[in-house]
């Protein structure tokens, strides 16, 4: 490629270079006809010093060029390269390569000195969207010929899958790796002349012997000089396909529409080549142009592969002569085989024919062996893939099993590789993808190639995640990487669910009514999915309509992850990098379903026995618009939240778990943080406990009817888009709050308190154009006879093309009604300079007047915070599977100036070949105020330093555990430790176990008492927990969990907050009767749960929730923990037995 450097006559604008380049096929042949000769002359060690010398010396001027795309028109490719330009920010040029029988025009960036630089400006074309980007590896200045490799008489041959056409241009072929242990030189897709050569070519009647007293340089000049003369003699003329034998590796006579001869292999398969593969069933119906399964040297012949479309012109709907060639065409895999073709055999190969295994031929010496390339799938595109559309009347059944009529004659995408680890390198275990779609729905099956020995099943409720296999895909239904969902279906049957904002916003919260199911194969398993139109949202379109898609399967007794397309979590684009798709007609018409329920409560603790019955009702009028109500919901405790025991002002975050706040939700999401430190719209505020009312002195009430939550009387909520826009609307209301309590005579007195209403208003502008920006406001509202709250916010969204950069910011005001008005806000900043590398600041600023509590969350105001993280990850090292490294500082001030928080800290992942993972963390905190725990009071805590290792096994085991230490300072200095472990077992496919404990002891627990009275404790802690899994199917499981949490505190010392800010003031000792305290809580649960269709269930759940606690005189301080642990259970503070049945019933 010495003639690519520098474009002819070439034009340069501000955007790209889009010059024409002409490199002619002649020097490339030229090449590859020396090599041939080279390879049947001389002496071994004579021919091997030769191909050295060849193959060696044009490397220290050799180029590497980095690759896009390429296509039949000039035009083409030049847009192309205007657009990479302005969107990489690196240039790329259209440059033609000429052939006998036509022009290519590649999109191409460089010349790059080194392969490190060349490989830089690829991650930065796949950061910018154009996954396919590959590095052209550097050539001699001649082209490239044929390799040679001397491989053991005894390696079984193998049928070659199909060869490359002639005359293909170095230009287009990426770095080989033939499956086999070889010189790295040899590692090169050396010419295909060799492949498909004139009868004159592959005699011996050209080749000059050489003679002993002729170096080596005066021999290559005459077999060039032999080898030009026979180029200039044989004009490269097409070849005729010949008929290949009926084999299982033969392919059809017909491919379509083939692309240019100088469009070379892409993205080798590594070693798949040299690895048994077994292929699905041959398809019923009539068979499209398939894609041939990588043979085994070995095993029978296997079934006919499965089928991929057409490289035709109309095959992507567009014009036949503006159609581009896929910067994928081809995936390469290379077969080892005897040559045992006399002369003149290859000759008549056609360039998309099979060629036929030697049968009685003998073999040639082990010289003479060598490496033949092969075609071995097409490959889908970085453009638009149309999917096949069937009737509305085709008959899936979704069971796991790709054995229906419409699973026929569909395209295969198998373009897989290892995102996790982040390899890039195409998977030895093929994965077949096949999708359709109808008025109904999208089906996406997936079958999957694995030794079913290692196959790892595990059944779980949904969307619980587990080291097992999976299939998954995300469903960009915007179609412009603003929004979407994500579906998976675990081998057994487990499914898991969600939604997705950009860039990699994944959210578990969402369930769905679609149809998930797996199945055992012969060659592994496989997955069918079913996702009704009507459970998505999308923009209303008439006609054509795009959609993204990313789909990836997890390999677990390997833990790898597989993508299609190739983004990694090591880069920073994602949703608007997934792999296009093109649909029509896909509106659906009205649709609506009605879910009812009926339940019952019999609450042993209070005597009662409620029952109730309601209904949620769903309705889509069209695509871009969606209303959902509940009436007289049931938000009973079928699902119960973690045992936390919270000492401190901070109040605990808790996820929502009720399915109609659920749905929709992620309209309502204003930023893309994780941690739950501020959410502007936290639904689990709706149906809290009721406001308390004014009590009269005379009357008691228990503190356990305050704890009780509220009854939601209905929730209406409506969302959709309009063009550009988003917008969503929720509104609640609940019933009035009642309370029992008893007088002074000791009558039974109900107090009533009215209820609260809700109401959230949500509007987006979003504009995705290789990026991503937005522009959103929302407003929420409660309101209360005595207590009104308002709070407003604007926040804007940015993701620059490529993903390289990210942003988002919020500002918000809140109001309560006769009291104050505060604000504050956030912002996010990150940066992602290349693979495996993420810079993160995070800025908060809060006034110590805002308050947005009532419908939302925010830990604590009257804050100004940064806080940066680096991450960098790295993987396929020799010794270690990956390894990742985070590193964090972070300060907090008050609105006074005085440092609330600070810290610096490492936190080092070290996943081991073995699949285990060794964690080290550490922290440093300098001296600083609390002005929390104490409220008005502001006190100085002393340096903290935090360390803890951390051992995880491999949990796709049957057996697993984890062990945890961590070493640390409390705030006067003392020490504090922590140990924890769990263990899993799984006996069987259908059963899993988990047992944990862990234990804790603190020198000088410091905890405030009131009135700015700090004690601070020698106390040791002990939290075990059990659950126990049990699935007769995957529709039914049977659920044991108990969480059990004991804290014993022995007051040491006594302090008293400062009036002004300063170091704590000693005090006398503790009184150990009031002072030292023993706590205890637990919670039981058994549940019942038979899914008996989508998003329709029978429930029965029995559930104890149980606690104690006692001050110095309390005899549980002195109680071992197995005495405690029986006196808990009798403690009972609440115990109900629910029994729920809904079912959905709709269009």
């Amino acid at each position: 490629m010495g003639d690519d450097r520098t474009p002819p006559g070439g034009k340069s604008t501000a955007s790209a270079r889009v010059a024409v380049d002409r490199v002619e096929a002649r020097p490339i042949r030229l090449q590859g006809a020396m090599l041939r000769r080279l390879s049947r002359s001389g002496g071994r060690m004579r021919r091997l010093a030769a191909l050295s010398l060849l193959l060696c010396a044009p490397l220290a001027g050799a180029d590497y060029w980095v690759s896009i795309g390429s296509f039949a028109r000039a035009e083409q490719a030049g847009k192309l390269a205007a657009t990479a330009t302005q969107k990489v920010g690196v240039d790329f040029s259209a440059r033609a390569f000429e052939t006998g029988t036509g022009t290519t025009y590649r999109v191409v960036a460089g010349p790059h000195g080194d392969a490190a630089a060349a490989d830089g400006d690829r991650a930065k074309a796949v950061g910018a969207g154009y996954a396919d980007a590959w590095v052209v590896p550097p050539r001699a200045s001649m082209g490239v010929g044929a390799a040679v490799v001397t491989v053991p008489a005894a390696t079984p041959a193998v049928s070659p899958a199909l060869a490359p056409a002639a005359g293909t241009s170095d230009a287009n072929l990426p770095a080989v790796d033939y499956g086999i242990e070889s010189d790295p030189l040899l590692e090169e897709l050396l010419g295909d002349d060799l492949l498909l050569s004139d009868d004159d070519l592959l005699g011996d009647d050209y080749l000059t012997d050489f003679a002993g007293d002729q170096s080596v340089e005066e021999w290559l000049k005459a077999i060039e000089a032999e080898a030009t003369q026979s180029l200039d003699a044989t004009a490269p003329a097409p070849v005729p396909p010949r008929t290949a034998p009926a084999t299982p590796d033969a392919l059809p006579e017909e491919l379509g529409e083939p692309p240019p001869e100088d469009y070379g292999a892409h993205r080798l398969r590594r070693g798949s080549a040299m690895r048994a593969r077994s292929a699905p069933a041959a398809p019923k119906g009539p068979a499209t142009p398939v894609t041939p399964s990588p043979p085994s040297p070995s095993a029978a012949p296997a079934a006919p592969s499965p089928t991929v479309p057409s490289m035709g012109g109309s095959s992507r709907g567009f014009p036949s002569e503006e159609e581009p060639i896929p910067s994928y065409a081809y995936q390469v895999a290379a077969t080892m085989m005897p040559s045992t073709q006399g002369a003149g055999e290859v000759a008549d190969a056609g360039p998309f024919d099979a060629i036929a295994p030697p049968s009685s031929a003998a073999p040639l010496p082990e010289e003479e062996h060598f490496v033949q390339a092969a075609a071995l799938s097409l490959l889908a595109t970085g453009d638009h893939i149309p999917l096949a559309r069937r009737a509305n009347d085709a008959r899936v059944r979704i069971d796991g099993q790709l054995d229906d009529d419409a699973w026929d004659d569909l395209a295969v995408h198998d373009r897989f590789v290892s995102v996790d680890p982040d390899t890039l390198r195409p998977s030895d275990l093929p994965t077949r993808v096949r999708i359709f779609y109808n008025d109904r729905g999208l089906y996406v099956g997936a079958d999957m190639v694995q030794d079913p020995e290692t196959l790892v099943q595990v059944l779980s409720s949904r969307d619980k995640y587990l080291r097992r296999d999976y299939f998954s895909f995300t469903l960009d239904t915007s179609g412009e990487g603003r929004y979407g969902y994500w579906f998976q279906v675990s081998l057994g049957g487990s499914v898991s669910d969600g939604t997705i904002l950009p860039e990699r916003q994944f959210s578990r919260t969402w369930d769905g009514a679609w149809h998930g199911a797996s199945a055992r194969t012969d060659t592994g398993w496989s997955a069918e999915f079913f996702i009704p139109w009507s459970l998505v949202s999308m923009p209303r379109l008439e006609g054509e309509r795009a959609m993204g898609l990313y789909a990836s399967r997890m390999i677990a007794y390997r833990d790898e992850r597989l993508g299609w397309p190739a983004l990694p979590f090591t880069l920073p684009q994602f949703m608007s990098a997934f792999q296009k798709l093109a649909l029509s007609e896909v509106n659906p018409r009205q649709q609506y379903s009605a879910t009812p329920y009926v339940s019952t409560t019999q609450d042993m603790v209070a005597g009662r026995t409620g029952r109730k019955a309601g209904l949620d009702v769903y309705w889509r009028p069209s695509s871009n618009f969606q209303l959902t109500s509940t009436l007289n919901p049931d938000f009973g405790n079928v699902e119960a939240d973690d045992v936390i025991v919270n000492l401190t002002r901070y109040e605990t975050f808790f996820p929502e778990k009720r399915l109609f706040f659920q749905e929709g939700q992620e309209i309502f999401t204003t930023n893309s943080r994780f941690l739950a430190d501020m959410v502007m719209l936290h639904t689990r505020r709706i149906g809290r406990a009721p406001l308390r009312p004014d009590l009269p002195e005379d009357v008691v009430v228990d503190a356990a009817e305050f704890r009780r939550p509220s009854d939601v009387l209905g929730a209406l909520k409506a969302t959709g888009q309009q063009g550009a826009f988003r917008f969503g609307l929720l509104g609640a209301a609940e019933d009035d709050g009642q309370f029992q309590g008893l007088d002074a005579d000791g009558a039974v007195v109900t107090l009533t308190t009215p209820g609260r209403d809700y109401g959230a208003a949500r509007l987006l502008y979003e504009h995705a154009n290789g990026g991503y920006q937005a522009l959103g406001w929302m407003s929420t509202a409660v309101t209360h006879p005595n207590r009104e709250a308002y709070v407003h916010a604007v926040d804007g969204h940015f993701v620059s093309p490529g993903g390289t950069w990210t942003a988002d910011a919020q500002v918000l005001q809140s109001e309560i009604v006769g009291g104050e008005r505060g604000a504050g806000g956030i912002v996010d900043i990150n940066f992602s300079p290349s693979k495996g590398q993420r810079h993160m600041l995070s800025v908060d600023v809060f006034d110590d007047k805002v308050d947005i509590r009532d419908m939302g969350f925010l830990r604590r105001n009257d804050l100004r915070k940064f806080r940066y993280r680096y991450r960098f990850s790295r993987s396929g090292m020799e010794r270690l599977r990956e390894v990742r490294t985070y590193l964090f500082t972070t300060g907090s001030w008050n609105g006074v100036g005085r440092m609330v928080g600070a810290g610096l800290g490492l936190d080092q992942r070290l996943t081991l070949s073995n699949l285990s993972q060794l964690r080290f963390t550490g922290d440093l905190m300098p001296r600083q105020y609390d002005d929390w725990s104490s409220p008005g009071r502001v006190f100085r805590v002393g340096d903290q330093w935090n360390t803890e290792v951390r051992y995880e096994s491999d949990p796709s085991r049957r057996l697993s555990w984890i062990v945890r230490h961590l070493w640390g300072e409390e705030e006067l200095g003392d020490a504090t430790r922590r140990t924890q472990g769990f263990v899993t077992w799984r006996p069987n496919d259908r059963l899993t176990m988990n047992l944990g404990v862990g234990m804790r002891d603190r020198d000088a627990w410091l905890l405030h008492r009131g009135s700015g009275r700090f004690v601070a404790y020698e106390a040791e802690e002990l939290a075990p927990n059990l659950d126990f899994d049990f699935f007769l199917t995957a529709r039914q499981h049977f659920r044991l969990a108990l969480q059990w949490v004991a804290i014993k505190a022995d007051g040491q010392r006594a302090f008293m907050a400062p009036d002004s800010a300063g170091d704590l003031v000693p005090l006398a000792v503790p009184d150990k009767t009031s002072d030292d305290f023993a706590l205890s809580r637990m919670n039981f649960q058994l549940r019942y749960r038979w899914e008996l269709a989508p998003l329709s269930d029978l429930f029965v759940v029995y559930t104890t929730n149980a606690g104690l606690s006692g001050g110095g005189d309390s005899e549980y301080l002195r109680q071992d923990y197995s005495r405690m642990f029986a006196n808990t259970w009798e403690e009972t503070l609440g115990e109900q037995l629910v029994v729920k049945l809904r079912y959905r019933l709709g269009s």
